[in-house]
């Protein structure tokens, strides 16, 4: 077989393989138009391959249309991709025109209209590689001009993203220019300079290329947490750096107290010279600090740093740091040193503090999934109201419950992460504008199952035993029903864990009274009725009788939202 079939096979079978490790890694998590590229690319190198392997004209031709079938859309899906890449939103309008030019385009070629595209075409094989010849047409400018087209938008986006998308990386657009320009290049002055078409090579290097952004874009949107808690008055700063001392991302809180975090451009190397965070941050990276916090003074002020070391996945980790304002507690701890006064109280402070931080941190992931989630805003921070209003009922109001107030408090505070699962739901889905199809509510189901394997190893290091399982219980059963027609596993009654049928009835108020894409808000004596009605179908029917004398203070909640 001559060298140049060898060359196109391997590019489609290597165009075939990153397909295959798209699907594997990462179809649940990006975009439909990654897959869409990567299938495009891999039809457009078989059809250079089907044309060089061709023994007759008839063959080489229907080869050829193949290989525009790839063309013409591949570039179409190439500029979507980038645009998502960098974080820069694209009109629909545009999504229209191009759509409508590729398809457009690949009829004229398929149907040639009294050879508009092409005047003629001849075959020959020439040493084993077969070889079409083609006279170009009238109309064979527009698909050049349609690349240039699509050429110029992706630099308009390279350009815009690296001038004002901060949370983009300059390395994303060093990368993507450059494979701009290694296909322009192959396209235009490639035959000139080759016996053989290096495109399809060019096209397999930008599958490469945009394969490995996609692995980095997916490992930052997973691991830079946001340090917004829950009812969103959360005061600690969070940032992140990899294990390669890469900068990823920080919060605004963390910017406000160090403003050098700010200038520092995401995917860059930390600098730690003139900063005393960042030569701590380094020193944790390099593995020099133990994984005790350290107390940073700024000024007049104290902060405190803290580093989470966060395992993704294989075995990549990233430096999750929280920072907190220590300026009080630095200052009551000096006054207690100089006066030598209670150190009890000093250290019963400290560690109620540190349980404070692993609080935040919890709620800030949790948070993290309803960020992403478009459809339910401020549901996480609600619910968990309604959580605590229910459970302070039921400890002080009735005795037909066994549970102390340790139980309660967990209840209470493993509440923000019932929908964590949601963070495994693909984009498409979570933030759809409407209702769901009965597919993606299959997969919308999903998120309990996901969400209580992602909070027990999440917690597996925590030493409150109680709080994983009631938390984990909680992300796993909250939709299931007291008859047993619930979801993921279809238990009911009293097998359903207390604390889910807690959340349970939470969830469903909050879905009620609120205000959805797909919905208006339900009155409350509505809501409250087809809350009494689900009684014993959905609800525990003890539960929910306790939950109903809730009443004046959950509406009294709810209208404090409205102020």
């Amino acid at each position: 077989m001559n060298l140049v079939n060898v060359l196109n096979m391997a590019m489609f079978i290597l165009s075939s393989i990153i397909l295959i490790v798209y699907v594997y890694r990462f179809k649940d998590n990006t975009s439909r138009f990654y897959m869409l590229l990567f299938i495009f690319s891999m039809i457009y190198t078989y059809g250079c391959h089907r044309v060089t392997m061709a023994q007759s004209l008839e063959a080489a031709e229907l080869a050829n249309i193949v290989t525009y079938f790839g063309s013409c859309f591949a570039p179409f899906f190439m500029f979507l991709c980038i645009a998502d890449i960098c974080k820069v939103r694209v009109y629909k309008i545009f999504h229209y025109i191009y759509f409508s030019i590729s398809i457009l385009l690949f009829i004229l070629i398929s149907f040639n209209f009294n050879g508009l595209y092409y005047k003629e075409t001849s075959f020959e094989v020439i040493d084993g590689v077969g070889t079409l010849h083609k006279v170009s047409g009238a109309l064979h400018i527009f698909y050049p001009l349609y690349l240039g087209c699509i050429l110029v938008s992706c630099i308009v986006i390279i350009i815009r993203s690296f001038l004002k998308q901060k949370g983009v990386s300059y390395k994303y657009s060093i990368s993507l220019v450059a494979l701009l320009a290694v296909v322009v290049t192959t396209y235009l002055v490639g035959p000139s300079v080759m016996k053989f078409d290096l495109v399809p090579m060019a096209y397999v290097f930008s599958e490469l290329v945009i394969l490995i952004l996609l692995n980095r874009i997916t490992y930052y949107n997973v691991h830079v947490v946001s340090s917004a808690s829950v009812n969103g008055n959360n005061k600690n700063g969070f940032f992140v750096v990899d294990n390669n001392g890469l900068f990823l991302g920080s919060d605004d809180v963390a910017n406000e107290w160090f403003p050098e975090l700010e200038s520092l451009h995401i995917d860059s190397k930390i600098k730690e010279e003139n900063s005393e965070l960042l030569k701590a941050v380094g020193a944790f990276v390099r593995g020099e600090e133990k994984r005790d916090a350290v107390v940073l003074k700024v000024k007049s002020s104290y902060y405190e740093l803290e580093d989470d070391l966060v395992k993704i996945s294989g075995k990549k980790q990233v430096h999750c740091f929280c920072v907190r304002d220590d300026t009080k507690q630095q200052e009551y701890t000096h006054i207690i040193e100089q006066y030598n006064g209670n150190l009890e109280k000093a250290v019963e402070e400290k560690t109620k503090k540190i349980k404070t931080i692993t609080e935040d941190i919890i709620r800030s992931m949790a948070t993290i999934v309803e960020n992403r989630d478009n459809n339910t805003g401020g549901h996480i921070a609600r619910t968990s109201d309604v959580v605590r209003i229910f459970v302070r009922y039921l400890v002080t109001n009735t005795s037909n419950f066994e549970f102390d107030m340790e139980l309660a408090k967990n209840i209470i505070k493993a509440a923000p992460l019932h929908d964590f699962g949601k963070i495994a739901i693909p984009d498409v889905v979570l933030n759809k504008p409407g209702r769901f199809t009965d597919e993606e509510y299959e997969i919308m189901k999903r998120h309990s199952e996901k969400g209580a394997a992602i909070v027990e190893k999440i917690l597996a290091s925590s030493e409150d035993k109680q709080f994983i399982k009631i938390a984990v219980n909680i992300a796993h059963y909250h939709h299931e029903k007291w008859n047993g027609q619930g979801y993921p596993t279809g238990i009911s009654g009293t097998d359903i864990p207390f604390e889910a049928r807690i959340m349970a009835l939470a969830d469903v108020f909050d879905a009620l009274v609120s205000k959805r894409v797909y919905k208006e808000s339900m009155d409350f004596d509505k809501a409250f009725s087809i809350i009494e009605e689900s009684s014993g179908t959905h609800f525990d029917p003890d539960l929910c009788k306790e939950f109903l004398n809730c009443r004046d203070e959950l509406i009294e909640l709810y209208n404090s939202y409205d102020d």
